[in-house]
């Protein structure tokens, strides 16, 4: 392998409170159905039937397309097969359209063209995530993720620089994030600084992350 990649590995399911600007209105019975019918999708999600809790998605959706819950566990659906992929993308978009600031949103639409290798336009999306994150706020959990991420796009893209600007922000807003940590080792060792790299592979390792450890022993160990 030219480069070392470190995917991000998660099942995420938030509930993030972003405004909606509601394309019409909706009744209670209609919620409830669309809310029903994502239940059903996250049960087909944790049996690996991933085309039927798209399905049961795609139905909620056209009932409530207000129904943020839904658009997240299509995220889920495309992470879990990656056959998904574009319909995730189209119906994360229709929720862009509601959602107007959401950076979580867009964050797995760039999550999604990373998992095609679409590193260009992955970095196009993690740049509006990130954007609009400044505005929704850095405490939310999951925005050093959109550094790191970032990172690993910028690493495919033979951009470290970049990366390690993304690697460094990303431990800024979680100090003892590992993944962040060992990515900015890599970077430090393409750059040719092998002591950086091995601080930071200890550091991680040291923390019980297992990649770190990889990267120490092949690399640093005596």
């Amino acid at each position: 392998m030219r480069y070392f990649f470190i995917a991000l590995l998660m099942m995420i399911f938030t509930q993030k409170e972003v405004s909606a600007q509601a394309i019409h209105s909706v009744s209670l019975e209609e919620r409830n159905k669309a809310i029903d019918l994502t239940n059903e999708a996250i049960m087909y999600i944790e049996d690996m039937n991933t085309g039927r809790a798209m399905e049961k998605l795609q139905e909620a959706i056209a009932i409530d397309s207000t129904h943020r819950q839904a658009y997240l566990q299509v995220y889920q659906a495309a992470r879990a097969d990656a056959g998904l992929t574009e319909t995730a993308l189209k119906e994360l978009n229709k929720a862009r359209k509601i959602f107007t600031d959401d950076d979580e949103l867009v964050f797995y639409c760039a999550e999604i063209h990373r998992m095609k290798s679409d590193f260009k336009q992955a970095v196009e999306e993690y740049d509006l995530a990130i954007k609009l994150s400044k505005n929704n706020g850095e405490d939310f959990f999951l925005v050093p993720y959109y550094y790191l991420n970032r990172g690993i796009s910028h690493l495919a893209l033979k951009l470290p620089e970049k990366a390690l600007e993304d690697f460094n922000y990303s431990i800024k807003l979680k100090p003892d994030f590992s993944a962040s940590i060992t990515n900015r080792g890599i970077v430090y060792y393409q750059l040719g600084q092998k002591e950086e790299a091995c601080k930071d592979w200890n550091q991680a390792r040291r923390q019980n992350y297992k990649p770190a450890q990889e990267f120490f022993e092949k690399h640093c160990a005596m």
